[in-house]
């Protein structure tokens, strides 16, 4: 694996980690879940919403019964800005490996 990549996936990792102990889960189940996810070949799309309905299971509801929708936004808003970012790499990566 590239240096570079492997920095990447350890900052990702800690974000994930310190985003996933602010909401009080845990982050060995979710986190695996969520790392998991990266390695599948679905759309962007299809692993955001995956992870969308994932998190409302731990999010808490308001007095209104609305989930908190702006952590919802706000994390996958991030994880999506980082799950580019991991795939540029994750390609990259491929690329260099196959090339003789």
């Amino acid at each position: 694996l590239a240096r570079g990549s492997m920095a990447a996936r350890a900052e990702f990792g800690s974000w994930l980690d310190s985003r996933l102990d602010a909401l009080q889960v845990d982050r060995d189940v979710y986190g695996t879940y969520i790392c998991s996810l990266l390695e599948e070949e679905e759309s962007e799309a299809e692993r955001l919403e995956v992870l969308r309905a994932t998190l409302s299971a731990v999010l808490v509801r308001r007095p209104g019964g609305s989930w908190s929708s702006t952590l919802t936004y706000s994390l996958t808003h991030s994880l999506k800005h980082s799950l580019t970012f991991y795939y540029r790499e994750k390609r990259a990566e491929a690329l260099i490996i196959k090339v003789p």
